[in-house]
Formats: structure tokens, sequence, C-alpha cells
């Protein structure tokens, strides 16, 4: 008697809790609760996660006891819905359409060639094409484009070719996918992902002044092609200026360089297409008010380029 009570109450236990998981869970998940072999009865506790545009929903399953989890598909991705070429749900834009592409990699890939029949000002480089991923862009497919305002490189992009954006005069915010692990964009300009490299300045911004990162070391070729600007602040690292890296850039006047003359001599700069810059009027940076000859600068006590001026007697 005291066996068959103790097999009726072990019964009720089980299907007490059975009853707790099967309110929160699937069929599948109460089934595989049940046949369960560990020293202990999960007490499972859900938890769900929704479905975004791109990511799938699911729930999480975690036992109160040991910790013990799984989890449950319960809904697909949402998908875009756009209006006006943005996604209502999550802000992104729809993917251009209308782009040259060409296959490579033995087919397995495609690349980006140019505009094509595309004729949208906010170009959104879609990750995959006819089922294949895109993963390049090739040199000079939007070169001297004036209609392009705004470009969108996705995570799928591993190789960016020379002067692909170079001379495109309007365009003022360069932005790549969270994800990419070969660029970044910094301040809308586009970068390699170690920052090392000035891929493309965003030639369209309105400023007088733009000041390149520490960590940069080479200015890409073309990357200022057509560019506004009038000053630009060059760091002590950088070693190297690409072919054509300044062509047309007319409007620079100042360069405002973080080392001294010594130093400058160093850097190796391309000879064709970068006159604009080397016969832009070059100040060397010194902390100290200098005295000998030579144009000098420092930031002042605002933070702001100052030039060193010698007093005339």
């Amino acid at each position: 008697m005291k066996k068959m009570k103790k097999l009726l109450l072990a019964s009720l236990a089980t299907l007490s809790i059975g009853a707790m998981i099967a309110a929160s869970a699937s069929c599948d998940v109460f089934n595989s609760f049940l046949s369960n072999s560990s020293s202990h009865v999960h007490m499972y506790v859900m938890s769900l996660t929704e479905p975004t545009c791109t990511e799938k929903g699911n729930a999480t399953y975690v036992c109160t006891s040991c910790g013990d989890s799984f989890e449950r598909d319960y809904l697909g991705a949402k998908g875009h819905t756009y209006v006006d070429r943005e996604c209502v749900e999550c802000g992104e834009l729809k993917p251009s359409e209308g782009l040259e592409y060409r296959l490579i990699n033995d087919g397995t890939a495609y690349s980006v060639w140019g505009m094509g029949v595309c004729t949208d000002t906010e170009l959104v480089i879609p990750s995959i094409h006819e089922g294949k991923p895109v993963t390049a862009i090739e040199n000079e497919a939007f070169v001297n484009n004036a209609d392009l305002t705004r470009i969108v490189i996705p995570e799928s992009i591993a190789s960016i070719g020379t002067a692909a954006f170079a001379g495109c005069t309007k365009l003022t915010e360069i932005t790549v996918k969270e994800g990419n692990e070969n660029y970044k964009s910094i301040d809308d300009h586009l970068y390699t992902k170690n920052g090392k490299t000035l891929v493309q300045y965003a030639c369209g911004k309105k400023a007088d002044c733009f000041v390149v990162p520490d960590r940069v070391a080479t200015l890409g070729y073309g990357s200022f092609g057509g560019l506004n600007l009038t000053s630009l602040v060059i760091p002590k690292s950088l070693t190297e200026v690409e072919m054509i890296a300044f062509l047309w850039c007319s409007n620079l006047a100042n360069v405002y360089y973080a080392g001294n003359e010594e130093d400058w001599q160093k850097i190796s700069i391309d000879m064709m297409g970068n006159s604009d810059l080397t016969s832009a009027t070059r100040y060397y940076y010194s902390e100290t008010e200098p005295t000998g000859e030579g144009n000098y600068w420092h930031y002042d006590e605002n933070g702001e380029i100052a030039v060193w001026k010698k007093e005339t007697v």
C-alpha cells in the first residue's frame, strides 16, 4: 500500500508541474520536459523575444531551480514595411534597384560596377543580389556622380576600389552598416576598419576645416577629390598620400600639420593630382611660441586653431 501511495504522489507531482509548463509552452516543449532524465523536476519560466524586421522571435525557457535553459522559435522575422523607401518599423532604407553588377570570385559573389539605370540620390547598396552576396565596389564605380547625397554600405562589402566615390560633390553622408569587418564610418566619412586609412571624405559637406583623426596613416586614392574645404588639419601619424587624393581641391588654402618640417618630409606624397595639397600654405605645430622663422600654429585656450604671429618692431 505504501508503495502505491508513493507512486500516486509522484504521478500527481509530475502532472502538476507538467500543467505549469504546458501553460506557457507548446506541446513539443512539454513532451521534451516529460522525457527529461535529470535528477530533479525542472520548473521552467518562459520569456519572449519579439521578432524584428530581420530577426526571428524566440521563447527562452529557464529552470528556476538549476538554470537549465533552451529556446524555441515562435515567430519568423516580420520583414520590412517600406513607405517612401523607409521601413516604418526600423527606419532602414530600401536597397537601391537598377545598379550595375558583375559576377566575381568564380561566380560566387557580385561586385557593384556603377549606377546602371538607378536614379537614387540616396544610394543603398544591397548585401544580396540574385541570391549571391555583394562583396565589392569596383574602381571608380560612382566617380564624379554629382547627384549622390548619401551612400549606405552593407556589412557584406569586403573590398572598395580606388576612387569609387571621388568627385561626388554633393555627397554629405557615408554610412557603413554594423557588422562590416573591413570598413567603418566616422562622422559620415569612410575609413578602413582599423581607422588607419581615410578611404573617402564626404566631399559635399559644407565645412571650412576638417581634422583628420590621429590614427590615420594613409589618405586614400581620390579621397578628397572635389572637396569644399579651405583648411585641413593633418596628424603626425600620416605616412602616405595616395595618387589624386587632392584632385580638384583648389579651395584648399591652409594645411595645419601636427608635426615639424622634418616629419613632413618623411611623408610619401604621390605627385600626381596632389598639387593642391603641396601648394597650400603649410603650418607646423608648436606648443610654445617659436623663436625662429617659419609658419607655426597651436590650439588656443578655446581649442581653436591659432597661428603664431611675430610682433613687429
